[in-house]
């Protein structure tokens, strides 16, 4: 509780609250009493106190008994005393006066008669400790009365002389005459008017004080006040009676509940010295009504010092509070703390720890104090989990350590119970904040797949904390506001060891895919110091492996299995890179750091090897020792290792044969020293458990790998005759590149002979038959290479043949990829050249369309000619010059046809070919014509015809006839004779149609010139004069057939200029010629 509260409360105590009823005394006859109005005052806990007084005058005439006051008093709060009594005789101004009351204690002072002291007559009380003391001064007014444990019930007798004052003169100085002025006796009325004053006392409650006048006549009073008092009239003396009565309320002291709020650095529940108040919190006083608490509506806040107090100034009274506490922003609640109430515990702490309930403060004056909340600012743990560096080194060196993400983390409660479970962020962080002050544990879930590396205790505020053991941190204290931070944790990459056992067949140290595992050897595994680690046996498939290492040095010893020649022991590859020192059967030196492994630290074990063959002829060139091969002794046969190394050499034996024994597995070659008067032939690997090994070349065969126990049989060498390739250089006149008979040869043409590869082996020149030949040449593949010869023209080259076998490939001046075996001859290697040709013709008018050019026919120029390649594509296209010709240059020889493009108002007669012949089946085309190497072909001519016309008249033939009958007279011929004259009348408007002039079939418009004619039969109309004509004829046999116009007679008909056959009536008949007509033409043809 604050300092101040303190002085404040202390100030309150002893405070008194005064009640007062005055008399007022008017100095005549008639005493009035008159009572002041009270102050308004707050409800009270206690009874009303109700207080007495009687006084009895117990003399008649004289002054020989003291006069008797009988005091009590009623209710109140417990505990209630009556601490001072005072009786006041001036009743009237003050100071000594007439009508006042003294107290005549002592004789010879101022009193009338006898004196009488205070005397205590009777004193009933609960306490045996009560006692009284009187204080009065001799003829003075007043008498004090100090009671001590008078408590209510008590009862309190006393006398004391009272004399009345009937006169006062201040002057007077004689004491004698003064006492004249006095009566020893006071009446009831006399002492009337007097004042009774009561202080009274009672714990927990203001004083209370309270005063009224004796009166005469106070049986109502008593009544009223229902004290155990004697009666206005008791023992008959009515006249010489008062009573003076007061009523009393009590108030209780107020109460009040004050505490404070404040960081708990601890979290102890207790404010340490270090342990600052929150200001500005606010609290809420609740109270208990009818058993449930309800809001008093009043809060405060915390002072600077985080101190609030419910204090006395807000009138609170004794009861059942409830404190509560509107929990501070960004704190925790610690607990509240329960406080005192006069140095007794009080209060409870209930779930809620921002709730103090249950203060029972039930008396006045009393108070709450130390009812406290106890706050805590969030704390926090932090760490990280990474990886030790490469050197397995955890903590310290943290540039090298990885960062592990995904950990889980959990946080515990001080009695192990998980409260929150996190998990490391990418940089391996991991943070469990906004904590309440206490004690937990960390603990780490092991990652997989990797091995503890330690613990590194963290700090909180600067101060290590905690304990560590494997994966966790223990009793981590955290006060509030702190920070616990760099609780890490480190793991290590566990490392491992393998490798295998195995039957190095090549004895090469890498174990290949058809190695074979060897089980049951024993491995041992050596730390740095070469004590033995861990122990492991091959499984079925070789294999053998240490896991979970720690980062160290190592050596993997292998026990020599029994039956095995010891081969090549490999160190292995950490990460790619190859660690460690191989001695026999140990690899030393493996340097394994976290997270390494190590993989392939192989033992390889063999058993020895040979290799054999033969060299032999080989006629049939199959390299395949036959029946008819023979065996060739004493040529040298050389034994070479992968390197190339000669490791050994030796004869061929009289049957051919070699052998090299006592091998390791490994890759060998075989060479042979190529024997005198023989071609290398060829060579043929041979065989290893039936599977053909190796590879050939030139008297080698290489890449013979040889498997731990192993024979390697039939490497052979074969020996040949040699080669000859051979062929011509000629005019290729048909260019087909096939030599045919009559085709000339040309003569010292420059040849090479090259490899496959493109080196030059020979060269030669054709001879004058134009031949060439390359002969003793070896085996292998050969290309033949012609220099092109001046004056000709590349034509076709061919590939010849070996045994009748096409051989090669022929490009441009090249026969390449001709493979020659021992003994084959190549033949018909050849290379045809050709010259340039070319084809003429001319395009010809041809009236009398015989396609030759007569005496009447004309040149035609810029008539089209395309030339065509034997497919039928268009190569070149040319006009007829002025004189008709044509002219197609630098052909080669092939196949070609010329086209003519038909010129526009002309008829095609034909065409003819040329000096080399060709196909004119097809008009305005010569085809298949066969051009030759340096041919000029002529005279491929096209002939045209000009179109021809056909005319007449169709006329009245002189006057009309008449006849009898109307009908034609038979001897018409004799009367007219077809012979158009001037005098004639022509008939316009006659339909002449054009038919064919054999068949009599009718001519159709597109047997004409284009454009002439609408589509349909060939017709013409005879014009005002009678005239008709038909234009753009082709050149044939024609007939016009007339039909008949309306209101004429047939007459007679005449062939006109280029003669024909006119059908008349009367004239004669033309059986033959009618029989070849479709049509009967009656009398109206021609």
């Amino acid at each position: 509780m604050g300092l101040l509260a303190k002085l404040s409360r202390l100030a309150r105590r002893g405070r008194k609250v005064e009640r007062s009823s005055k008399q007022i005394v008017n100095h005549g006859s008639l005493r009035r009493c008159f009572f002041e109005t009270m102050e308004p005052r707050r409800m009270l806990d206690a009874d009303p106190l109700q207080i007495g007084a009687t006084y009895f005058e117990e003399d008649l005439g004289g002054d020989q008994h003291g006069d008797t006051f009988e005091i009590t008093f009623q209710g109140g709060a417990a505990n209630t005393e009556l601490t001072r009594l005072i009786i006041d005789g001036d009743q009237g101004t003050p100071g000594m006066g007439q009508g006042d009351m003294i107290f005549d204690t002592e004789p010879g002072g101022l009193g009338a008669d006898e004196s009488l002291p205070f005397t205590l007559l009777e004193l009933t009380s609960q306490d045996p400790s009560a006692g009284v003391t009187a204080t009065v001064a001799d003829g003075g007014h007043q008498l004090v009365v100090d009671l001590v444990g008078f408590q209510a019930g008590d009862h309190l007798v006393f006398s004391i002389d009272v004399d009345e004052v009937e006169g006062f003169d201040p002057q007077q100085t004689n004491l004698e005459l003064a006492n004249d002025e006095l009566d020893p006796i006071a009446s009831g009325v006399e002492f009337q008017g007097s004042l009774l004053r009561a202080e009274f006392t009672a714990d927990r409650y203001f004083d209370v004080s309270g005063s009224a006048t004796f009166r005469n006549r106070y049986d109502d009073a008593l009544v009223a006040s229902g004290l155990d008092l004697p009666a206005d009239d008791s023992g008959g003396k009515r006249d010489r009676s008062d009573g003076a009565f007061v009523e009393l309320h009590q108030q209780i002291m107020p109460v009040t509940v004050s505490g404070t709020v404040y960081l708990d650095q601890d979290v102890d529940l207790n404010q340490d010295a270090g342990d600052p108040g929150i200001a500005n919190v606010e609290l809420q006083l609740w109270q208990q009504v009818g058993g449930s608490y309800e809001s008093t509506g009043l809060t405060t806040q915390t002072d600077a010092n985080g101190d609030y107090e419910f204090g006395l100034e807000l009138d609170l009274r004794p009861g059942v509070y409830q404190v509560r506490e509107v929990q501070p922003n960004g704190l925790f609640s610690v607990g509240a703390v329960a406080g005192s109430v006069d140095g007794r515990p009080v209060g409870v702490v209930g779930g809620d720890p921002d709730v103090l309930t249950s203060i029972a403060i039930p008396l006045g004056d009393q108070h709450a104090i130390d009812m406290d909340f106890a706050e805590a600012g969030p704390s926090s743990i932090s760490g990280n989990v990474h990886l030790s560096d490469d050197d397995g080194n955890c903590f310290g060196n943290t540039t090298d350590q990885v960062p592990l993400a995904g950990v889980v983390l959990r946080l515990l409660d001080a009695q192990g119970n998980q409260i929150e479970e996190t998990t490391t962020n990418s940089d391996g962080d991991y943070l469990f904040d906004n904590l309440r002050p206490g004690v937990y544990s960390v603990v780490e879930v092991q990652p997989a797949g990797l091995l503890n590396g330690g613990e590194h205790l963290g700090t909180v505020a600067g101060s290590t904390v905690g304990l560590s053991e494997q994966d966790a941190f223990r009793q981590i204290g955290l006060a509030s506001n702190q920070a616990g931070i760099n609780f890490d944790f480190c793991e290590h990459q566990p490392a491992s060891l393998a490798g295998n056992v195995f039957h190095d067949f090549n004895d090469d140290g890498v174990r290949d895919a058809d190695d074979e595992p060897i089980a049951d050897v024993s491995v041992e595994l050596r730390n740095e110091a070469g004590a033995a680690s861990a122990f492991a046996q091959t499984k079925s498939d070789g294999s053998y492996q240490f896991q979970n290492l720690l980062a160290g040095t190592y050596t993997v010893v292998e026990v020599q299995p029994s039956g095995w020649t010891d081969g090549h022991d490999i160190a292995g590859t950490v990460a790619g890179q190859r660690r460690g020192v191989v001695t026999n059967d140990r690899i030393g030196t493996v340097v394994l750091k976290p997270g390494d492994a190590g993989i392939d630290y192989d033992f390889g074990e063999i058993q020895l090897s040979s290799i054999s063959g033969l060299v032999h002829t080989d006629p049939n060139r199959n390299c395949v020792f036959d029946a008819d091969d023979r065996p060739l002794a004493n040529v040298s046969v050389e034994l070479l290792d992968r390197d190339g190394k000669i490791l050994s050499t030796q004869p061929t034996r009289n049957d051919g044969s070699y052998q090299f024994d006592g091998l390791r597995p490994g890759t060998y070659s075989v060479r042979e020293i190529q024997p005198r008067g023989y071609l290398e032939g060829g060579q043929r690997v041979g065989t290893i458990d039936g599977v053909t090994i190796g590879s050939e070349a030139l008297n080698l065969l290489s890449g013979i790998a040889m498997s731990s126990g192993q024979s390697a049989i039939n490497f052979n060498f074969c020996e040949h005759l040699p080669a000859s390739l051979e062929g011509s250089v000629f005019h290729d006149a048909n260019d087909n590149g096939i030599l045919e008979s009559g085709e000339s040869p040309i003569s010292n043409v420059v040849i090479e002979l090259r490899t496959g590869a493109g080196t030059l082996v020979a060269t030669t020149t054709t001879g004058s038959d134009g031949s060439y030949k390359f002969q003793n040449l070896l085996s292998g593949t050969y290309s033949v290479v012609q220099t092109q010869p001046n004056g000709w023209i590349d034509g076709q080259d061919s590939a010849g043949s070996v045994a009748g076998q096409t051989r090669g490939v022929a490009t441009n001046d090249r026969i390449g990829n001709v493979v020659l075996q021992p003994g084959d001859m190549g033949i018909d290697y050849d290379f045809g050249e050709i010259q340039l040709a070319s084809i003429t013709g001319f395009v010809h008018t041809d009236p009398n369309r015989n396609c030759l050019f007569d005496e009447g026919d004309s040149p035609l120029s810029n008539v089209i000619v395309e030339l065509l390649d034997a497919d039928g594509n268009v190569v070149a296209t040319r006009k007829t010059a002025d004189d008709g010709s044509y002219r197609f240059d630098a052909l080669r020889p092939g196949v070609y046809s010329v086209r003519e493009i038909q010129p526009d108002g002309l008829f095609h007669v034909g065409q003819r070919a040329g000096n080399r012949g060709g196909d004119i089946r097809v008009d305005d085309v010569i085809g298949q014509i066969m051009i030759l190497s340096g041919d000029e072909l002529v005279g491929y001519t096209f002939c045209e015809a000009p179109p021809s016309q056909l005319s007449g008249y169709v006329f009245q033939d002189g006057d009309a006839i008449e006849t009898k009958d109307g009908k034609l007279l038979a001897n018409l011929a004799e009367l007219r004779d077809g012979i158009r004259t001037p005098d004639d009348t022509p008939i316009a408007g006659v339909v002449i149609e054009l038919r064919d002039g054999l068949t009599g079939v009718v001519i159709d418009a597109s047997e004409a010139l284009p454009g002439l004619y609408e589509p349909g039969p060939i017709r013409a109309t005879t014009d005002a004069n009678g005239f008709y004509e038909f234009a753009g004829l082709r050149g044939g046999s024609y007939a016009v057939y007339e039909m008949q116009p309306s209101g004429f007679a047939d007459g007679i008909d005449v062939a006109g200029t280029t003669t024909g056959t006119a059908f008349n009536v009367g004239g004669p008949v033309f059986e033959f010629i009618i029989s070849q007509l479709t049509q009967d033409p009656k009398n109206d043809a021609i």
